[in-house]
């Protein structure tokens, strides 16, 4: 049955098995007919562990997304990965992801990973997620590493409160000039927490930076605080705004309402939403409001058929 489906659409049905790693795993084991299908979404995703593996430089080509977080090693991040971390390795690499790494710890790599960054031109996303960093300059210089960066995702990302003379940080170089003519962000998305101050450091200098005249989309996720501070950084280059309504509707930060390409506010919350219709937004400035409603599931009563 498999042999009579074009290629077109074996890969449309193992395309949405992207985010299911077992299930790919199992797939590939099905056939052989299967087995280059699969690998296509095997390893669009990848540790930063794998480039330490020469089995696994031929399918490098493959990988679109490299993953630099909590592994089999407590040294994560070590010299080994670093010679299969260029773009001839990767040259369809567009997303670097950083999840729970301790940045102070790895002082030895800074420079090696900055000048390996900095020849990824295709490289567009970043996403920073509960990584802590000694201070604001070390935080943007691995940002700023990336030359041609246009969408940041911070999630919980945080100071380590030691003295900067007890541990010295590997800077990109001349990085204060650096930090003022990059990056030029079109997508932000900020999640912080009371306790995370490296959040709303980066929001200002971000304000402050290419990214003040460039960006169009900001996302504030659920749950996260502070959402007025960061709003208060961005301008009307702003078209879309994705933040929890209920956040706004306590007391709105009015000058958001006079962005005048503003296209949407997403949140899940009617009583609320239309508070904000009647006192905050002028529809004069507004063009779209798409609103996300997730209505619950009835089980049906027990005499009723299923």
């Amino acid at each position: 049955m498999l042999l009579t489906l074009p290629n077109e659409l074996l890969i449309e049905i193992v395309g949405h098995l992207a985010r299911d790693v077992e299930a790919l795993r199992s797939c590939s084991l099905t056939c052989r007919y299967l087995l280059p299908v699969v690998r296509k979404q095997l390893f669009v995703v990848l540790n930063i562990l794998a480039l330490e593996q020469a089995y696994m430089h031929p399918y490098l080509p493959l990988t679109r997304q490299l993953h630099v977080g909590p592994g089999y090693e407590s040294d994560i991040l070590t010299p080994r990965a670093f010679p299969a971390l260029n773009p001839q390795a990767l040259p369809n690499l567009t997303t670097l992801s950083v999840v729970g790494l301790n940045f102070i710890t790895h002082t030895r790599l800074h420079s090696p990973m900055y000048n390996a960054l900095d020849n990824f031109t295709l490289v567009t996303e970043l996403s920073l997620s509960s990584v802590v960093f000694l201070h604001l300059k070390h935080i943007q210089s691995l940002i700023c590493a990336l030359p041609n960066i246009s969408s940041l995702s911070l999630h919980l990302i945080t100071y380590e409160f030691i003295s900067s003379a007890a541990v010295h940080v590997q800077l990109v170089k001349d990085i204060d000039d650096l930090a003022m003519a990059q990056p030029r962000l079109s997508r932000l998305s900020i999640f912080q927490a009371s306790f995370c101050m490296a959040s709303r450091h980066v929001a200002a200098w971000l304000a402050h930076s290419p990214t003040g005249e460039s960006l169009k989309v900001l996302t504030i996720p659920h749950g996260a605080q502070g959402h007025e501070e960061i709003l208060s950084h961005f301008g009307p280059t702003v078209e879309h705004l994705n933040v929890p309504v209920q956040n706004l509707a306590g007391k709105p930060p009015c000058h958001i309402f006079e962005w005048p390409n503003l296209v949407c506010i997403l949140d899940d919350r009617w009583g609320v939403l239309f508070r904000l219709f009647k006192h905050a937004i002028v529809a004069d400035h507004l063009h779209t409001i798409t609103h996300h409603h997730c209505l619950p599931s009835r089980a049906p009563p027990s005499d009723e058929p299923l």
